[in-house]
């Protein structure tokens, strides 16, 4: 794509400037190529990102998946603390360097965040070759003349390509988990489960959106939970899978887990799994959360307190019980003291006797 016909160029702000030649994208261009939806509100950003792609023949990613990809790199950043995305942020540990697009087709997503993050690098790992590099094709001048970006492509099944990328990227390029991304858009139920399986595995960030939603257990019984709680079903699975995400993980990790919702007008399968793996530091202070240990103390006391307050009234039965063990150091005393006198007198008797005899 030739200087003169960009569309845009982007700041060193991740800001949008619009070049002399404007593009509605949300007309019919020369080629004939629908544009965005006009149901909805576009940035420029947008309108001349689009433009971009059908200015240069691309059909592939469509109207509805460049939408669908905007709106999760959108969804993603607003649930990620900013520091760890923005564009223009300093060099720190947290700020995210590499982005892994699983099932990511043409590509359009990840150039996105390529061009939308702080993001250096990005790999689609995709056993499919689609969009025949139309994305590069439309975007690349931007992302890689202007911020020396990269965007590769790995034609590879999930379950290999994935572990392959994280052990390159953690144990021979040097880059900390805490700065990878891996993301997913509309992967189907056991392809979600596994892309933040694979993730957690590695302590690295990962963000799926679900679709295809499917109840793998045995009878599927979360199918009739969902219909007795009246609660969607697809819903009902993504909150399963948010929730088995936020647990510890077998090597230690812990995450914070979000639920990001897009608007429903671009797709009804809105939710985005956002899930960020805890610092050295914060699972530190999870451990010693004192939120926590305020609550069990609480807990605690008014434990003791019940109890307490049940022995102090006792059932007629104890009562009566109480009373006469209170009686039996009374008695044994008296008893005792008998035995004692016996024992005196008796001694005494003895004694007169034996004085008796001895005077005869």
């Amino acid at each position: 794509m030739d200087d003169d016909n960009n569309a845009f160029s982007l700041l060193s702000g991740g800001e949008a400037r619009t070049a002399p030649r404007q593009t509605d994208a949300r007309q019919r261009n020369e080629s004939g190529a629908p544009a965005p939806s006009a149901s909805r509100q576009y940035s420029s950003m947008e309108k001349n990102l689009f433009s971009a792609l059908r200015d240069n023949g691309v059909r592939s990613p469509s109207v509805k998946e460049f939408d669908e990809s905007y709106a999760f790199v959108n969804g993603v950043r607003s649930s990620l603390p900013k520091h760890m995305t923005r564009i223009s942020s300093t060099q720190n540990d947290s700020r995210i360097d590499l982005v892994l697009d699983v099932a990511g087709g043409h590509g359009a997503l990840a150039a996105l965040f390529l061009l939308l993050t702080s993001a250096q690098s990005a790999c689609v790992i995709d056993p499919a070759r689609v969009g025949k590099g139309g994305v590069a094709k439309a975007w690349s001048k931007i992302y890689s003349d202007q911020h020396n970006k990269s965007l590769i492509y790995r034609h590879e099944c999930l379950r290999t390509g994935l572990p392959s990328e994280l052990e390159m990227a953690i144990n021979t390029q040097g880059i900390a988990p805490q700065r990878i991304l891996v993301v997913a858009c509309h992967a189907c139920q056991h392809l979600s489960e596994e892309t933040i399986q694979i993730s957690q595995k590695y302590g690295v960030h990962c963000a799926v959106a679900p679709c295809c939603q499917k109840d793998s257990t045995m009878g599927s019984p979360w199918k009739q939970t969902a219909r007795n709680l009246n609660v969607n079903f697809a819903t009902t699975m993504d909150l399963l899978l948010a929730g088995k995400s936020s647990a510890t993980t077998a090597q230690g990790k812990s995450y914070s887990v979000r639920i990001r919702v897009i608007d429903p007008k671009i797709t009804p399968q809105n939710r985005i799994i956002v899930c960020r793996c805890h610092t050295d530091a914060e699972m530190m202070e999870r451990a010693t959360n004192s939120e926590v240990e305020t609550a069990h103390r609480k807990l605690e006391r008014t434990y003791r307190r019940a109890h307490r307050t049940e022995a102090s009234t006792p059932s007629p039965e104890k009562s009566k019980l109480s009373k006469q063990c209170n009686k039996s150091p009374a008695i044994l005393g008296e008893q005792a003291w008998d035995v004692l006198k016996g024992f005196a007198l008796g001694f005494l008797v003895a004694f007169a006797i034996s004085n008796h005899r001895r005077q005869r």
